[in-house]
């Protein structure tokens, strides 16, 4: 008659597993099998949109800003003169002038 003792034998192969495991991905690595994952960045379509449509933001409000400076200085020296035809012009095309 022959007495086993399954409970050791579970442990046993228990503890065997995840060196086995570790031996086979080891095996795996060392012949190409398995190569490990590297890290990747995907940007959407609209992402790319947004990045451009923001850079060209940037660059108008920086030559706007330049404009306002520009004039700044001309009023504040006395330089600027009203272009007084090109004001007329632009108020007649906003408002509805019935005669």
């Amino acid at each position: 008659m022959k007495i086993e003792n399954n409970i050791l034998n579970q442990l046993q192969a228990n503890k065997a597993e995840p060196a086995q495991q570790a031996e086979k991905q080891q095996k795996q690595v060392e012949k190409g099998v398995h190569s490990p994952k590297k890290d990747t960045l995907e940007v959407s379509e609209n992402a790319r949109l947004l990045a451009k449509a923001s850079a060209a933001l940037n660059g108008v409000e920086e030559s706007r800003s330049q404009k306002v400076n520009d004039l700044k200085e001309l009023v504040n020296s006395g330089e600027y003169k009203v272009p007084h035809e090109e004001l007329a012009k632009r108020i007649a095309s906003k408002i509805d002038i019935k005669r």
